[in-house]
């Protein structure tokens, strides 16, 4: 009796497995589950990814733990609407049938003409401010209206997925060819640009396709999860390979800038030279040359009836980084014209001293690039303020690795200081100190982590800098 007892009671568990195992996976799809049998690791001059191969229960358990927002993309197909929104930007070829596109007047000053007006306006989305048209074998055309930018770069808004902070994006377009090409996008200063082209890599030799993903969410801003369709079955099962694609980091491929024999080529007529500093920047044993040019214009020149200098000079410079090459020659390597380095004097304040110094302004220690910003006024306020940035060349573009601050009152001698170290994501804060009065001087130091996605571009800052960390 207790063998026959012993017996059903396994026979109970074992059919209560089964049961929780069918309850756990029934809000799984009927498909051909692939494996985790592949792992890539690619290394381009602007990218590296990381992907691999997954199976569906990874797949659809990620799915159900992240937490996606449905995107909202607005999208006009309306042809009555869309000839009045963009009229004066695209001239119609109209027919019974359909609407053919002639002309794109692009908003950057270019403009695209049709050779054989089989362009069909599909639709217009506003946000993106791309038109996507209709071409042959049902292949997708784009552009972006505002610079004119091709599909192979402004892809179709349809097959838009973003990442929940808005770093990166899956963008495509279907190429007529029964295949839709994908690629990933970065948002770069507000505006999202094609880094990597994600289908031409998986589609090497040795990786499986990718051509039509039907599912796919970003996990965090850098991993994304996609579900590919590689095939399907005499039954009409669909064969799928589930893709986790790490994306560690990505910028715009470099362009290479014209060389120039002297470094004057590169001032333009009407500006001049007001600093100069030479070093090596990029490890080429060469030294380059960091410069700061100004406009001369006579129209720049205010008069000032006010506190502070009778004549303000307001115009504006520029910093250019000019790389030497073995040849002689000079190319360019980064370009700041946003204001960063700001006008000799302010309209707004006109007891403010020109902020670059002419010793110490600028200098290059140990490859690395420092600009010294100094603040101080000759009325309306007792502080003078010092702001050093430390650049260093890295993935072609020079990267703001450090930002230090401190500031002084010329009555009390009170001293505040604070560092970040942009690498180490770690700020310091120094209160309490006294440049006057070492008895009064009792500096007290904080540290704390600070959280830093991307690393700031010395050619994307502007005036106003500032780092609320």
């Amino acid at each position: 009796m207790r063998k026959s007892h012993a017996g059903s009671l396994i026979l109970l568990l074992l059919f209560y497995t089964l049961i929780t195992c069918a309850k756990k996976n029934k809000d799984l799809p009927e498909e051909t589950q692939s494996k985790k049998d592949q792992i890539w690791k690619i290394n381009q001059n602007n990218y590296t990814l990381h992907i691999e191969t997954i199976d569906s229960i990874h797949f659809y358990k990620e799915k159900k733990a992240a937490k996606i927002q449905a995107e909202e993309i607005k999208k006009i197909s309306d042809f009555n609407i869309v000839k009045k929104l963009l009229k004066g930007i695209i001239e119609f070829e109209e027919t019974e049938d359909y609407a053919a596109i002639k002309k794109i007047h692009f908003k950057n000053g270019t403009s695209w003409q049709s050779k054989d007006d089989e362009e069909i306006f599909a639709a217009y989305y506003p946000a993106e401010d791309i038109i996507v048209m209709e071409g042959g074998h049902s292949s997708d055309i784009s552009f972006n209206l505002n610079n004119g930018k091709a599909i192979e770069e402004a892809g179709n808004p349809e097959y838009l997925n973003t990442s929940p902070n808005k770093t990166y994006r899956l963008n495509g377009f279907y190429d007529g060819q029964e295949c839709v090409t994908y690629f990933i996008e970065k948002n770069i200063q507000g505006q999202f640009e094609k880094v990597i082209p994600l289908s031409e890599e998986l589609n090497k030799e040795g990786k499986l396709k990718i051509c039509h993903v039907d599912d796919g969410f970003w996990k965090d801003d850098h991993t994304l999860l996609l579900r590919e369709i590689h095939s399907y079955d005499q039954n009409g099962t669909p064969r799928t390979v589930f893709y986790k694609i790490t994306v560690v980091n990505a910028h715009l491929p470099e362009k290479k800038a014209a060389s120039k024999t002297k470094v004057s080529d590169f001032i333009p007529k009407g500006w001049k030279e007001i600093l100069r500093e030479s070093g090596d920047l990029n490890g080429d044993g060469i030294d380059d040359e960091v410069l700061v040019i100004e406009d001369t214009d006579s129209e720049n020149f205010q008069n000032n009836d006010g506190l502070g200098t009778d004549k303000l000079n307001l115009n504006p410079r520029t910093l250019l980084i000019l790389f030497k090459e073995k040849n002689g020659t000079y190319r360019l390597g980064a370009k700041n014209d946003k204001g960063f380095i700001e006008p000799e004097n302010s309209e707004m304040n006109s007891c403010l001293a020109d902020p670059l110094l002419t010793e110490g302004g600028i200098s290059i220690t140990k490859g690395l690039l420092q600009i010294n910003l100094h603040y101080w006024l000759s009325c309306g306020s007792y502080y003078v303020n010092n702001s050093l940035y430390t650049f260093r060349f890295q993935n072609d573009h020079f990267a703001l690795i450090g930002f230090d601050h401190n500031d002084f009152h010329r009555a009390s001698g009170e001293e505040n200081s604070s560092s970040i170290n942009f690498l180490t994501q770690q700020k310091s804060t120094t209160s309490g100190g006294n440049v006057f009065d070492d008895n009064e001087s009792k500096p007290v130091t904080t540290w704390k982590k600070i959280s830093v996605k991307e690393l700031y571009v010395l050619d994307n800052l502007g005036e106003d800098v500032y780092f609320d960390y």
